[in-house]
């Protein structure tokens, strides 16, 4: 069955997760298929920013660093 999922990466100064954005996959799928899908789909990477208005941390995440939210 499918699902909007959200992904994106770790925040690299208080290790949250920085949603990058939705995409529709089998709400079992495995990182390695949010990964190829991405690639697919010709998702280069864009930037991320933590969700904690306190933090503040900021990275680039490329297709291969994408991970779903816990």
């Amino acid at each position: 069955m499918l699902a909007a999922r959200r992904f994106g990466t770790t925040c690299p100064k208080c290790k949250r997760f920085c949603q990058i954005g939705y995409i529709e996959i089998d709400e079992y799928a495995s990182v390695q298929e949010l990964r190829t899908k991405l690639l697919q789909q010709g998702w280069q990477g864009e930037p991320a920013v933590c969700d904690d208005s306190k933090c503040g941390g900021e990275t680039y995440c490329p297709w291969n660093h994408a991970v779903f939210e816990r």
